[in-house]
């Protein structure tokens, strides 16, 4: 049949589009593998060439349902699913990452352009870290491709028409052809969607997202070529930026779900807030192991793994928020949209991708842990693995419905996350604010022992004159409070005297 007003040509180009990226990422990371075994220039120059190209396909995929969006063709799935025509137009141009396929778009595309960040600033590195770069954007475009294998569906596309989604068009408006004249609005946006930290939030976070896949490529690269530590100066503006990059994200984030979901509070432990923290927290482990590895040779193993969690966490927040396995417990999560086996297979992907670089690295990895409580490294190494136990008890209890899927459990979340989360993340927060206060006192390998307990204890001091009366105006019916506080102003304190210290010294 042929039907009445449709705009088929957008559609079929924006899915050809999505097709010939998705092929050519692909081709691009084996044109780098091979360039980093062979040497050889054409291969480099090929792949480069072709991550381009796979981003002006992706760019102009985006260009057309931003057409179809905002001259609402309803005909379209996503289009009337997300938009409307009484919608406000900042509001028309965030549906773009208002579902499930626009928000791999997005994330897609901040990927691929912080891809040329990498290929232009990679150095030797480049054939390595781009080709693992490449095969990550190669798996994220899967995402978007819609196209059925017999057996499994590999992705979803975002221009796919409503008539193909309905079994029996007999039995329908799509048995005539002239249907569009009764399509004459979409369903419209989520009312909690229509604000205006919708426009930000989304962005902010799918780029830091996307920028903490450049240390793992980076580490990946450092792997393959045998030289585990010396990818970590060409890492670190990369980690520093993914960390502001989540962090912004992240607030944002609180700040919506603070002013549209009502939680009452900035941070409500909703398991897909959970989700974003996690990566953000390892990030922020992996800048320091990398200081520590950097200056001190040690900690070889852990700054590695620690550098790949901080993907592998994005990927695991991607599936707990993508597959449709947190639909219960939390109001930030997709539904089911049969992308779970294949969100898994990723995930496995890119967890065998470091265990394996890492077993057959593993002679040269072994190092000593920090064991001089006199220098610097030995207090950040101990904060970073109370950071990690955090994280580690946030993301299992997230994982509630995980572990219920998979062992055939009945677990149930916690009924108050406010206060179960609270209670165990009070005690982590305190040692890690100490454990950060004391090494900003101290210099790498060994500070004479009188020195710095003296310029702790007058720290401290300071600290408990400051917490007190704060505690005892806002939160003195909760003693537990008075810890925290008073951590809180003592890492406060033990930065603002390393600060003048680092000014002092820069002009001197």
């Amino acid at each position: 049949m042929e039907y009445i007003g449709e705009w088929i040509l957008p559609g079929t180009l924006g899915k050809l589009f999505l097709h010939l990226a998705f092929v050519m990422a692909g081709i691009s990371a084996w044109f780098y593998f091979r360039s980093g075994k062979e040497e050889g220039i054409r291969l480099l120059k090929a792949g480069r060439l072709l991550f381009r190209l796979q981003l002006v396909f992706l760019i102009l995929a985006i260009g057309l349902l931003m057409t179809l969006i905002l001259n609402h063709r309803f005909e379209y799935m996503y289009v009337w699913q997300y938009t409307s025509r009484d919608l406000a137009f900042q509001y028309l141009i965030s549906a773009i990452w208002a579902g499930q396929e626009g928000s791999f778009l997005i994330w897609a595309l901040m990927q691929g352009i912080l891809g040329l960040g990498l290929m232009a600033r990679a150095g030797k590195w480049e054939p390595q870290a781009m080709a693992v770069y490449a095969f990550a954007q190669f798996f994220l475009l899967s995402a978007l491709q819609g196209i059925s294998l017999g057996f499994f569906e590999l992705g979803n596309s975002p221009f796919v028409l409503i008539r193909q989604t309905v079994e029996d068009t007999a039995q329908s408006i799509f048995a005539r052809p002239d249907y569009l004249q009764f399509l004459t609005d979409g369903n419209g946006m989520n009312p909690l969607l229509e604000n205006i930290w919708m426009t930000t939030h989304p962005p902010a976070l799918f780029l830091g997202y996307a920028s903490v896949l450049a240390p793992f490529a980076l580490a990946a690269a450092g792997l393959m070529r045998r030289e585990p530590l010396a990818w970590i100066p060409s890492a670190l503006p990369w980690v520093i930026f993914s960390i502001l990059a989540l962090g912004i994200g992240i607030l944002l984030g609180g700040m919506w779900a603070y002013v549209s979901l009502t939680f009452g509070g900035f941070w409500a432990w909703d398991p897909v807030e959970n989700a974003s923290l996690i990566p953000w927290i390892a990030m922020v482990a992996s800048l320091h192991l990398m200081l520590v590895a950097r200056k001190r040779q040690q900690m070889k193993l852990a700054t590695l793994w620690v550098t790949f969690l901080g993907y592998i966490l994005v990927l695991y927040a991607s599936f707990l928020t993508r597959s449709g396995i947190l639909g219960e417990t939390s109001v930030h999560a997709f539904g089911e949209n049969g992308m779970l086996v294949q969100l898994l297979v990723t995930l496995a992907v890119f967890i065998a991708i470091p265990v394996l670089l890492m077993a057959r690295n593993y002679q040269a990895l072994k190092s000593q842990a920090p064991s001089n409580p006199s220098g610097r490294e030995f207090w950040m190494t101990a904060g970073i693995f109370i950071m990690l136990l955090s994280a580690f008890q946030i993301i299992f209890v997230t994982s509630v419905p995980v572990w219920n899927k998979i062992f055939g459990l009945n677990l149930a979340p916690p009924a108050d996350p406010v206060g179960y989360y609270n209670k165990w993340q009070m005690p982590f927060a305190f040692l890690i604010s100490v454990f950060m206060a004391v090494s900003g006192f101290l210099t790498y390998q060994n500070t004479p022992r009188s020195q710095w307990i003296k310029k702790v204890l007058i720290a401290l001091t300071i600290s408990l004159v400051l917490a007190l009366p704060l505690w005892y105006i806002q939160f003195r019916e909760n003693p537990a409070y008075l810890l925290f506080l008073f951590s809180s102003v003592f890492v406060t304190v033990s930065s603002a005297w390393l600060v003048v210290v680092l000014i002092r010294r820069s002009a001197n």
